[in-house]
């Protein structure tokens, strides 16, 4: 537009007159003049701006655009990991909050459904390395969607559970981490889970730790009524196969609470002699396996007690339960004593009022100081203190709970530990063959040579009983050492002057089906130690319940077994007691024979 006006002006003078004129107007002086040196450097200079205008409009587009998708990138991104680490997050809060989350456990959300029956099956060749003469049982126990769950039990070192899920194509799944609570196994893949190693399973098996089972991800801490519980062992565990003997009448088993398919139980092991009752807590699962759970009214460790008395004590505390087996976090309640048997001594570090016995002559200080020193009668043992110091010491005292009345404690120093005295195996096959055989206990002691992990493999055994293993000759098989199971309380025996104990013995051994030579060797080994008591009270565990104590696992299988233990106890003066029955099974087929006793001393 500025140069179309330029050029009228310029039109405007030169139409006017042929002859130069003079302009009259002051301002078309520079409209003519200026419009040459002005219009002409302005007209590049906006071409200039609009080039650098685009330019920069460019840049600034393009740079927005950068920023937009950067943006947009990084927002996606954010998002994902936000995303990712609220799954993660919320996994690891399911994780820590599972085991409190007892509605849970009781109306499972993860889909598993359970038969209540264990269901036996044939082999399906899930678990392929295991130790000679270990058997591998396999049972159906409940569904997960259209997978059947199947529980295998293989007696190795001590009993090991595992749970796979067998698809409908046949395939199967190892379930690495059924407790929802707590990861059982090192690694997802065919290394290393749970001391096992890849070739462990077959190659039809898969390895999934992210199958968890709620009603199986057993909760920190159940009631068990009046303001106390129990709680969960540290380590996971999926338990050990329940094996009640529904003829131990030692055994008392009470349901605290029903727990969905689960429930909680008390159970309670009777000590006629001593009126003690041994109590532990457990949870029998829905996959028909047991839990023990742990029980501490009062803090074990007494260190930071304080004692009317004054005298310092230090050490752990813990339930005076019997035998050679596992004990559990058992306590011990006496069922013959009140609230007029004792006095306050002390105070627990939390404040718990701890008491003693009121009269020193009680008996039951009695029996355990007799334990203590007959445990401690043999060469390098501690000096026995006298029984003054005994009790000024703290060796017993006693806690009331108020779920199980009165319990009885024994200071760690002075409590007498127990041992599996010399069991010893006679082997019978029907005709001589290789057999293995593997003992359901920790073994401290073993003649010929007990392998912890393989057991007595390979033993080449005749009908008479003659055994070569390694190269040499064994009559028997010998061991010592602590069951794996629990120890059942004494609810019955026979009471004998100590004149008659050992011929007492012989008679009943006969009656349990041992022969002449089996009986001769029981008495070469236990004849001495009969305790030197006026009287004497003798008690036999049978074969169901050593089988449970410490069960043994045999390849091949025995068509006959018989166990017998026994559980002697000095007396100052005679007790009733249920008179026990005996019952000798017929031998047949290849036989096995085991004896052996409760050692209290270690001579």
């Amino acid at each position: 537009m500025r140069e179309n006006k330029s050029d009228e002006a310029q039109d405007a003078i030169t139409t006017d007159s042929d002859e130069p004129q003079t302009l009259h107007t002051s301002h078309t002086v520079p409209r003519v003049e200026e419009p040459q040196p002005i219009d002409l450097p302005v007209k590049k200079k906006s071409h200039k701006k609009k080039l650098i205008v685009i330019l920069v409009i460019t840049v600034l587009v393009l740079a927005a655009l950068a920023v937009g998708v950067w943006w947009w990138f990084t927002q996606k991104q954010t998002t994902n990991i936000a995303k990712k680490t609220t799954q993660t997050t919320k996994a690891a809060t399911d994780k820590v909050a599972a085991p409190d989350t007892l509605a849970r456990y009781i109306k499972p959300t993860t889909g598993e459904t359970w038969t209540g029956v264990s269901k036996p099956i044939a082999d399906p060749g899930y678990i392929v390395n295991t130790d000679s003469g270990t058997t591998t049982n396999y049972y159906e126990v409940g569904k997960h969607g259209d997978n059947v769950i199947v529980m295998a039990t293989t007696a190795e070192i001590g009993l090991d559970i595992e749970l796979f899920e067998r698809q409908p194509d046949g395939k199967a799944i190892f379930i690495a981490q059924p407790n929802a609570n707590t990861d059982y196994s090192s690694t997802d893949t065919k290394g290393t889970i749970d001391g096992w190693t890849a070739d462990h399973w077959s190659s039809n098996v898969t390895i999934n730790k992210d199958i968890h089972y709620d009603s199986l991800s057993l909760p920190t801490s159940l009631s068990i009524g009046n303001g106390e519980s129990v709680s969960a062992p540290t380590y996971p565990t999926l338990g050990d196969q329940i094996n009640d003997s529904s003829t131990d009448k030692s055994v008392t088993i009470t349901t605290l609470q029903t727990l969905g398919s689960s429930k909680l139980i008390k159970i309670e092991r009777k000590y006629v002699d001593t009126g003690l009752t041994a109590i532990n807590y457990a949870v029998d699962t829905a996959i028909g396996t047991r839990i023990n759970m742990i029980y501490t009214p009062t803090n074990l460790t007494v260190d930071k007690y304080s004692w009317d008395n004054s005298t310092p004590t230090s050490g752990m505390i813990g339930g005076i339960v019997r035998g050679c087996g596992a004990i559990g976090s058992s306590v011990s309640r006496t069922d013959l004593l009140t609230d007029a048997d004792f006095v306050p001594a002390g105070k627990s570090d939390t404040g718990k009022t701890i008491y003693a016995f009121k009269d020193s002559t009680a008996s039951l200080l009695k029996v355990l100081y007799d334990e203590y020193t007959s445990f401690n009668s043999y060469d390098g043992a501690p000096a026995v203190v006298p029984f003054a110091d005994f009790l000024a010491s703290h060796a017993v005292l006693a806690y009331k709970s108020a779920n199980n009345g009165w319990l009885i404690y024994s200071l760690d120093t002075y409590a007498a530990v127990g041992g599996c005295g010399k069991p010893v195996i006679y082997l019978y096959p029907a005709k001589t063959e290789t057999v293995s055989v593997k003992v359901g206990a920790s073994v401290t002691a073993s003649e010929p040579l007990y392998s912890p992990t393989q057991g007595w493999k390979n033993v080449v055994a005749t009908p008479s009983g003659q055994l070569t293993y390694n190269g040499l000759s064994y009559s028997s098989l010998f061991w010592e050492g602590t069951g794996f199971g629990q120890y059942p309380g004494i609810v019955s025996g026979t009471v004998v002057p100590y004149a008659k104990a050992a011929s007492t013995m012989r008679t009943q051994l006969f009656a349990q089906g041992l022969n002449i030579k089996e009986t001769n060797d029981f008495m070469d080994y236990w004849q001495s130690r009969i305790p030197h008591k006026p009287y004497v009270r003798l008690s036999w565990l049978n074969t169901a319940q050593m089988n449970e104590l410490a069960p043994l696992t045999i390849s091949p299988q025995p068509t006959s077994l018989i166990r017998v233990f026994l559980d002697m106890r000095g007396l100052d003066q005679s007790v009733p007691i249920p008179a026990q029955t005996f019952v000798a099974p017929n031998r047949v087929g290849f036989t096995v024979v085991e004896w052996g006793g409760l050692l209290h001393t270690k001579n």
